[in-house]
């Protein structure tokens, strides 16, 4: 873990997925906690998602108290390795708006897809601009109608690439603010059964 710990964040994010997988199986807890936050920040998609799935699996265990995290203050400290080796039961210490908007765009992009019904309706609404175009895709598929409902339209937009892989139940939630926020292509590009979802008020526009 000292060697890593010399390594500038460029390189670390170069590292392929597996090795990641394999680092973090053997030492965890101690790799994550001796790289400062600058280092584990603008991971590739791939390398995440890759991850994520293996604590989804199980074959990564969870190493992190989130909520011991967020009671010594440190929400602003948290990175997307913390959120993803983080118990599922712990992602509901993240209710209050003060939490949610303390965390770091990046930490967004270790949220797990299981992780995502612990986080009450209302509260994405407080994350930082630019926190929900971190969230993976299996992750925004996740989302409920009642969590898209209160994500101001200036967010909203943030989650374009992944908005089709929303339910329909989630898409019927969606306002026509919200749809104004997105771009052409994400709206001419949906599903003839997703465009049907929307409700009349998001389609009015």
């Amino acid at each position: 873990t000292w060697e890593i710990k010399q390594m500038r964040q460029s390189a670390l994010a170069g590292i392929q997925p597996a090795v990641w997988f394999s680092l973090l199986h053997k030492f965890g807890k101690t790799l994550v906690n001796a790289l400062n936050q600058t280092q584990l920040t603008g991971y590739p998609l791939s390398t995440r998602s890759f991850l994520v799935d293996q604590v989804e699996q199980q074959k990564l265990a969870p190493a992190f108290n989130l909520c011991d995290l967020i009671k010594q203050q440190q929400s602003g400290a948290i990175t997307w390795m913390h959120l993803m080796l983080s118990s599922t039961a712990d992602t509901s210490c993240l209710n209050t708006p003060q939490i949610m908007s303390a965390l770091p765009v990046d930490a967004f992009g270790g949220l797990r897809p299981s992780q995502v019904n612990a986080i009450p309706d209302g509260m994405l609404q407080s994350a930082q601009r630019g926190a929900l175009g971190q969230l993976l895709p299996a992750t925004v598929k996740k989302l409920r109608a009642g969590q898209i409902r209160n994500i101001v339209p200036a967010n909203f937009a943030f989650i374009h690439g992944s908005v089709k892989l929303l339910s329909l139940d989630a898409v019927s939630a969606i306002t026509a603010q919200q749809v104004v926020a997105l771009n052409s292509t994400d709206v001419t590009d949906w599903p003839c059964n997703m465009t049907h979802a929307l409700k009349p008020r998001a389609t009015a526009q």
